[in-house]
């Protein structure tokens, strides 16, 4: 993890979201203690009231909560322009790699399990402070090429690029989100059926942002496929008709990233070998 400016949290005010009271007022001490300005709340729900009432600088959240859980109130806060650029840190028990697969999935910036060290947590809220005020302030203009391992990896950046969006681009919420199901999908794909799985094998990406639109490119090692002739899971009246009950069923059958692209982005295109997807979004001019 990169070293932050400071690990002081120099006044920055943290809704602290779990549902235990004894950790969560620890919790909320260790952060004051270093700085930061908290607040603990024990439910979704709360969460979420908390902040309608007040923007806080980073949520840290807990995932096994009553009610909605943490996973339901990171989606909902990242669904929202007025939210979506607020840090979100996942502190949980869990370790598995799902759970943290599932937590980037939804627009988490970092993930922390128990038990932590206090040095530890204020270094990681202010080092995503940080990270996350920079994307603000700066976008994620111009050109910019990645590789990744895994899917985790590649989710992240995903969510990366959301940042730019909502900060410097003119789409709307709806159309951010559309995108952002259309990259997943089409990362996903590429790990899973470009791939195959293989750990060695890499996934490519970049992208370009400009005042005009955005280019999105996704290329994958493996063998290639007839991107005309591949199934899936929906249909091109309702391209997201069977997202949840095909991942509640384990299904993963191929195409849906070609098919929610071809349905959100303006322009899709395969390289010859079918390893290789550009898709663009265009930009309305401003009146």
């Amino acid at each position: 993890m990169d070293s932050p400016t400071t690990t002081s949290g120099a006044g920055k005010f943290v809704l602290v979201v779990e549902d235990e009271p004894v950790m969560n007022e620890l919790v909320a001490e260790v952060l004051r203690f270093k700085g930061f300005e908290a607040r603990g709340v024990l439910t979704g729900e709360d969460a979420l009231a908390a902040c309608e009432e007040r923007l806080p600088d980073a949520v840290l959240l807990d995932l096994m909560l009553p009610g909605i859980s943490g996973y339901e109130v990171c989606h909902q806060l990242k669904c929202s322009r007025r939210t979506n650029l607020v840090p979100v840190l996942m502190l949980t028990a869990l370790d598995r790699r799902d759970d943290q697969v599932r937590g980037i999935r939804v627009g988490a910036d970092a993930y922390l399990t128990k038990p932590f060290e206090p040095e530890e947590l204020a270094r990681a809220i202010m080092v995503t402070i940080e990270k996350v005020g920079q994307a603000r302030a700066e976008g994620l203009q111009g050109h910019l090429e990645l590789s990744f391992q895994s899917d985790l990896s590649y989710l992240a950046e995903v969510n990366e690029l959301l940042l730019g969006l909502y900060s410097r681009s003119p789409l709307g919420e709806e159309e951010i989100q559309q995108i952002r199901y259309c990259l997943l999908e089409l990362g996903r794909n590429a790990v899973e059926w470009g791939n195959r799985n293989d750990p060695d094998l890499l996934i490519h990406l970049d992208y370009t942002l400009t005042e005009d639109g955005l280019t999105v490119r996704i290329r994958d090692e493996g063998q290639g496929f007839n991107p005309a002739d591949v199934p899936h899971a929906a249909h091109g009246d309702d391209a997201l008709a069977h997202t949840f009950v095909r991942e509640k069923l384990g299904l993963r059958d191929g195409g849906f990233g070609i098919l929610l692209s071809r349905k959100f982005m303006d322009e899709v295109t395969y390289n010859p070998l079918g390893n290789e997807v550009t898709a663009r979004k265009k930009f309305k001019k401003q009146a």
